[in-house]
């Protein structure tokens, strides 16, 4: 980015959170709700959803403990301001007059969730709820009143590093569905994990998809770092060829050898059956600063 880009990105970031903020409040006053205050300029923040694209969000107090996350357009376009806000305010009304119904549906769901984390850490998965909230309220996306969002922190998935994220989930019984699948996602890296630490290494990389590398790579050690800070990687000569290496239950693979879904039977996994693979020579370990590891 050049500076000149840089500067303007933050005039209009600085411009898009002082007039969000500014007719915040006015927005809100129109509900008449005591409890809702309008939030401070700093209490907004920019997120960026995915490369290239960021929204502005802030969280409303809807009652003592309970909060409403706004995510709004990153713009300063007064009239669409207006437009966003307006709409904002209509989802606010409504999540108002159900509060006690989805103050009640969120404590079931809450409950189902530390239930499944309980079961996690008995499998020796790390795994925590952070958070149970009110769907984010955004004006461009679908009314999701009556969802909520589990946010949770993992010990090691993909790649075997703690990360964040966020289930969306509509009922008890989804909960629980979508709890389950998350943990027979993290089983597999879990126990990877160990192995991994065990070694010294930041995790694995399966042998023929090694191969391929150690044939397309310049540098192999820079290659392996870039693959470790990445969830995928592009390696290769981009002027002839270039191949995907990506990270899946803790092992790396190239786009030749992805495995089958079918092939990944997270539920079975265990160190017993990680061992034999790592014994029979499929998964070569490396360290984060591009080492192969005997």
């Amino acid at each position: 980015m050049t500076q000149v880009t840089a500067i303007d990105l933050e005039a209009e970031v600085k411009n898009a959170i002082e007039y969000n903020a500014a007719m915040m409040g006015p927005m809100l006053d129109t509900i008449r709700c005591r409890a809702l205050l309008a939030p401070d300029k700093d209490d907004y923040r920019i997120v960026r959803i995915f490369p290239g694209a960021v929204v502005i969000e802030v969280d409303l107090m809807l009652q003592w403990g309970v909060k409403q996350r706004v995510r709004l357009p990153l713009t300063a376009c007064i009239n669409q301001i207006e437009i966003n806000l307006a709409e904002v305010g209509r989802r606010l009304e409504r999540v108002l007059a159900n509060l006690d119904e989805l103050l009640e549906h969120r404590d079931l769901i809450q409950a189902e969730a530390n239930k499944q984390v309980s079961l996690a850490r008995r499998q020796g998965i790390g795994l925590r709820v952070t958070a149970v909230e009110f769907a984010t309220v955004d004006p461009e996306r679908a009314d999701r009143m009556g969802e909520m969002d589990i946010r949770y922190e993992a010990a090691a998935c993909d790649m075997l590093r703690s990360f964040r994220d966020t289930l969306s989930v509509s009922s008890v019984e989804e909960t629980s569905i979508e709890m389950k699948n998350l943990r027979a996602k993290l089983l597999p890296a879990s126990e990877k994990f160990k192995l991994a630490d065990a070694k010294g290494a930041v995790g694995f990389i399966e042998a023929r998809s090694l191969t391929q590398l150690q044939g397309l790579s310049k540098d192999l050690e820079a290659d392996l770092r870039e693959i470790a800070r990445s969830p995928e990687a592009q390696c290769g000569s981009q002027d002839i060829f270039c191949m995907r290496f990506e990270w899946i239950g803790g092992t790396v693979y190239s786009e030749d050898y992805l495995p089958d879904i079918g092939e990944i039977d997270p539920i079975c996994s265990s160190v017993k059956s990680a061992d034999l693979m790592l014994a029979e020579g499929d998964l070569v370990a490396f360290t984060a600063d591009g080492r192969l590891l005997s």
